[in-house]
């Protein structure tokens, strides 16, 4: 039975520990509650977003004088407490919800320190109560102090003020690799010393004067302990841009020559220099330099090999995406063969054809481990093909890179926004006796209006698995794809979609954020009833009339 969010949060409260550190509260505001109440929260989030949007569906259908979906009107979901799917194609008018999936190895410093990438920001921290900035720091935005960003340091000496009574425990800080940390104590020492010798002071976003400005890094265990580093400046002279690349990779990477384990076992395998003068603290667009080692790095999601760039997209907890795919994996192999029905309809097909739509695809990383993992429905589907689409030229490059590493034929990359090229891609191959299975991964802020939209008029798509880390876009972009049929403006051949299966996973611990798993389908029960809606349309709502 799972609670509601008021009595968690009241048990949350309760469960706090003694611990005023500034930085665990930032970073992971979870860490003092228990694991239990913590998966209760997010399950409890996605609940309450299916339930939303019945209400919001609903709403929509009736103030338009339009049929309410049908899977609408029910009070409830089906939760599955005993994480098995079992036919939930045969439930028309529910929407069943998995229990949430924990990410644990059992390992408890992985699982503190699972975060694959973390961006810093180099600026200056505030002492309590005061107005004006003291000491440099590199972490995490606090709030904005006189116009100028108050920054909760993770460097050694900013870490042992921000944390309470035993500043042993801060050597260790939760969803941040010890690498990372130690990175950014070098880091420091790097910065201040330039300052402090070279006049190459750190950035003032309220003076709008100053060099160094962002960090970010990327790690990877597997097939190597390596570590991607990115330092942003402002626009440098050729001089000063020469001495911070000398001193960075001097006192960055030439350093663990001299002291191996620095990095806890890890090693930078490439080191950026990034220019900018962006008013805003962003890593997009600016001059992007690689100054030492590989242009990219690499990470293996079970038996696929995946180059990531410096600004392409990742699931940020490696061993959550293996999880998260292998779910998704799995979903597919179910919304294909789950029925002996099924099995047999595929078998009579003369043409046994199955399109992968990865849209919004990165560098192809969910698509490209599908294809070489659905070895159980080749036998049903001789030919499966993959599709992906992102407005990314960088990623699709690198998309491109990846299919021939893993040996991906069958493939195609696109790069454009996804609204312009799917209706023309799938009018192409429409005439095809193929299914098709379409696959988004959206940032935070969700799909764009237009990308909903053309999933919504694409009839080819039957099936959709939206993979959202944002409950509220999620809703959103859920409202557009499964809003009630309008036979007065739609055509015929396009219904909505009903969500039928949701699986929440708990890839960022210690944080209030979720990563869901949606399976949505065609809605089949509104196919064939347009005369009957449209006369319910007509004596619900006069003003459609005369429409």
């Amino acid at each position: 039975m799972h609670k509601t969010r008021k009595s968690i949060l009241k048990r949350k409260n309760k469960c706090k520990v003694n611990s005023n550190s500034k930085l665990i509260s930032k970073i992971a505001p979870l860490f003092n509650v228990e694991s239990s109440l913590q998966l209760d929260l997010k399950f409890q989030d996605v609940n309450n977003c299916m339930k939303t949007l019945k209400i919001e569906l609903n709403n929509h259908a009736t103030s338009r004088g339009l049929l309410v979906p049908s899977w609408c009107n029910e009070d409830d979901s089906i939760y599955l407490n005993d994480g098995i799917v079992t036919n939930y194609n045969n439930s028309v008018n529910v929407i069943e919800i998995r229990p949430i999936i924990q990410i644990n190895n059992g390992d408890i410093l992985n699982m503190y320190s699972y975060r694959n990438k973390c961006e810093f920001t180099i600026g200056f921290s505030f002492p309590k109560g005061e107005k004006e900035p003291s000491k440099v720091a590199i972490g995490f935005v606090s709030n904005i102090e006189n116009r100028e960003l108050n920054v909760i340091g993770i460097n050694k000496i900013s870490r042992t003020e921000n944390c309470s009574n035993n500043t042993s425990k801060c050597e260790y800080i939760p969803i941040i690799s010890p690498c990372m940390i130690s990175v950014v104590d070098c880091l420091y020492e790097i910065v201040t010393n330039a300052s402090n010798n070279l006049g190459l002071e750190v950035y003032s976003r309220r003076n709008r004067k100053g060099i160094w400005r962002l960090l970010i890094i990327r790690t990877t265990e597997i097939p190597n302990k390596r570590m991607m580093v990115i330092i942003q400046t402002s626009y440098l002279s050729i001089r000063d841009y020469n001495t911070i690349s000398k001193l960075l990779i001097e006192q960055l990477v030439f350093c663990e020559l001299e002291e191996p384990f620095l990095y806890s076992d890890y090693q930078i395998s490439s080191l950026y220099l990034q220019q900018s003068d962006s008013i805003v603290d962003t890593f997009e667009g600016g001059n992007l330099k690689l100054i030492w080692g590989d242009e990219q790095i690499t990470y293996c999601i079970s038996n696929t090999t995946l180059n990531i760039g410096p600004r392409t997209f990742f699931q940020t907890n490696t061993q959550g995406c293996q999880i998260l795919y292998s779910t998704i994996k799995d979903l597919v192999i179910l919304t294909f063969l789950g029925s002996s029905n099924r099995n047999k309809l595929i078998k009579e097909r003369y043409t046994n054809k199955l399109y992968i739509l990865d849209i919004c695809c990165g560098v192809g990383s969910i698509g490209l481990y599908l294809y070489k993992s659905l070895e159980t429905l080749r036998a049903f589907y001789p030919s499966i093909n993959l599709i992906g689409i992102d407005c990314v030229e960088e990623s699709i490059s690198v998309a491109k890179m990846n299919a021939k590493i893993n040996g991906a034929e069958n493939t195609e990359y696109i790069v454009g926004k996804a609204e312009d090229i799917l209706p023309n891609k799938l009018s192409s191959i429409r005439n095809e006796d193929a299914d098709f299975l379409a696959i988004v991964d959206p940032p935070r802020c969700g799909l764009h209006k237009n990308v909903t939209k053309a999933l919504r008029i694409s009839s080819n798509i039957c099936s959709l698995i939206y993979v959202s880390c944002n409950t509220k876009s999620l809703l959103s972009n859920c409202i557009t794809l499964c809003s009630a049929y309008d036979p007065q403006s739609e055509d015929s051949k396009i219904k909505p979609f009903i969500p039928k299966l949701v699986i929440p996973i708990d890839i960022f611990p210690y944080t209030n954020h979720v990563e869901t798993v949606v399976y949505l389908e065609r809605d089949k029960e509104s196919i064939g009833l347009d005369n009957e809606i449209k006369g319910k349309m007509t004596t619900i709502n006069p003003l459609l009339q005369n429409r």
